[in-house]
């Protein structure tokens, strides 16, 4: 790996003073070295991603592969992502539950699903979220409390992802 002194040379005092040479043009020419070195990493790092692991798009599908031990991977390759607006009502106390099911074209079971409530959600609220059956996504939102609690109508983004 070169070092970044090679790429670009020090002024002479000389040249400088007597115009020959700039700190302004070191600059430019050090900015421009730090660029390329790092452009150099990048595409390196590239390389290695898409070589070794996997991540591309392909016709507007992002595959990627991700390592979780040696030598295991796994790739998505579907993602989809909506907002919707889900107004739950009030949660039962004592673990009590409510469960919104979700049209979502395209789940299938067994895909990962993230569902996150835009603008948070109240405290000691827990949910979950999952492909209940073919193109339906249910949101489940627990109450642990010995109080119900109301909830307030809210955005909520939720994301289905496949995995091969």
């Amino acid at each position: 790996m070169a070092k970044l002194t090679t790429l670009v040379a020090l002024p002479n005092v000389e040249e400088v003073l007597s115009g020959r040479s700039t700190w302004e043009k070191f600059w430019r020419d050090l900015t421009s070295a730090i660029v390329h070195y790092f452009q150099k990493i990048i595409a390196r790092l590239n390389d290695e991603v898409v070589g070794n692991t996997g991540y591309q798009s392909i016709d507007g599908e992002l595959y990627i592969s991700q390592k979780f031990g040696v030598g295991t991977t796994t790739r998505l390759i579907r993602m989809s992502s909506g907002v919707i607006n889900i107004a739950a009502g009030t949660i039962p106390a004592n673990g009590g539950q409510v469960e919104v099911t979700l049209s979502f074209g395209g789940a299938q079971l067994k895909d990962e699903v993230v569902a996150t409530p835009d603008s948070g959600i109240e405290p000691n609220l827990i949910w979950n979220a999952y492909v209940s059956s073919p193109g339906n996504v249910k949101i489940r939102i627990i109450n642990p409390t010995a109080v119900a609690i109301a909830t307030a109508a809210r955005d909520w983004r939720v994301t289905v992802r496949r995995y091969a």
